[in-house]
């Protein structure tokens, strides 16, 4: 089975049906083994990685920069600025001409590359026009640093006012929209689906496992255990709740009757292990669309399965499922 590459939206870059999330590197994933873990994404046929500046302090950067060496052509490189840090100072965080124009310098050093293919503004900037912003980024794409701009957190109206006052002034447009999406909890604004189709974004969903409580490790009445998302970040341990792990046994029980969801949502995987990788890699082909996909009669599943094949569910998988992964890792030696 090999992941295909789909555009993003009408005018985006080529990615992977499935992107790798790389929030934890440097921060639960460190050193050899981040290196390895990214590789392996590779050899597998992920070629969409996805950091941000602030990600474990600007070490996720960094080991991607390492991961990569050597292979920047073969990986879409994605990474966001606006937040701010631990520990850094308040004019780290925002939108503005100098912020963009800073941070773009410490991930293009961090990475090790000359640009970045898609640069996101992380979240909406009250303080900022967003005049300045889109022409910030639309410098840096005409300087040659990055070849496409991007938002995250950005409901669908901001998107079409973005939209607008590119297209008036001819500025580079915001080729997608990354926000949150998955099983459990859907579209943070169901809104951009139509608005993605209009105005040609593409979506890329983060938290497609909500937050590692569609994996099936976690149980009602029991602690995350070590080794877990929410049992070693205390960040993410509201996210598992007896209430959203209870919506997650109704949801299997009403596959286990033959109920269909209403759409299929995209992929976008996470890190966990290089073995762990590869079991949702084999059994989740994610559909990065710019709209949803109806789903086709599901075939019978597990707490397992919906964790690792996420938002697919549709019996076209069925087949990837029993090929598996013919990929081979061109640093299997190493």
């Amino acid at each position: 089975m090999s992941i295909q590459v789909r555009r993003l939206g009408t005018s985006g870059p080529l990615v992977s049906e499935i992107g790798f999330g790389t929030t934890p590197l440097g921060e639960a994933v460190f050193d050899d083994e981040a290196i390895a873990l990214v590789r392996h994404a590779m050899s597998r046929g992920i070629t969409y990685l996805d950091t941000a500046v602030t990600y474990s302090g600007g070490r996720s950067e960094e080991l991607i920069g390492k991961a990569i060496a050597g292979h920047r052509d073969e990986v879409v490189i994605g990474t966001k600025v606006g937040l701010r840090g631990p520990g850094e100072p308040e004019s780290s965080y925002g939108l503005s001409r100098r912020r963009i124009t800073e941070a773009i310098e410490i991930s293009l050093r961090r990475l090790g590359t000359d640009h970045v293919d898609l640069y996101m503004a992380h979240r909406p900037d009250p303080t900022t026009p967003i005049d300045e912003t889109l022409e910030a980024m639309d410098r840096l794409v005409r300087d040659g640093k990055i070849r496409y701009a991007g938002a995250s957190n950005y409901a669908a109206w901001q998107m079409a006012e973005a939209h607008g006052i590119s297209a008036a002034r001819g500025l580079a447009p915001w080729v997608c929209a990354q926000n949150k999406w998955n099983l459990l909890d859907g579209i943070d604004d169901p809104t951009l689906l139509p608005a993605s189709r209009a105005l040609g974004f593409g979506i890329i969903p983060y938290q497609p496992l909500a937050s590692s409580v569609l994996t099936g490790k976690y149980r009602i009445g029991e602690e995350p255990a070590k080794g877990t998302r929410a049992g070693d970040f205390p960040r993410f341990r509201p996210d598992v709740t007896e209430a959203r792990l209870r919506a997650v046994e109704d949801r299997l029980a009403a596959r286990a009757r033959g109920v269909r969801d209403g759409h299929c949502r995209p992929a976008y995987e996470g890190t966990g292990g290089c073995e762990r990788a590869r079991r949702r890699v084999a059994a989740h082909r994610g559909r990065a669309r710019r709209g949803p996909r109806r789903c086709d009669r599901a075939p019978r599943i597990t707490v397992g399965d919906i964790g690792v094949r996420c938002c697919a569910l549709v019996a076209r998988s069925a087949t990837a499922l029993r090929e598996g992964v013919r990929a081979e890792s061109r640093w299997v030696s190493r």
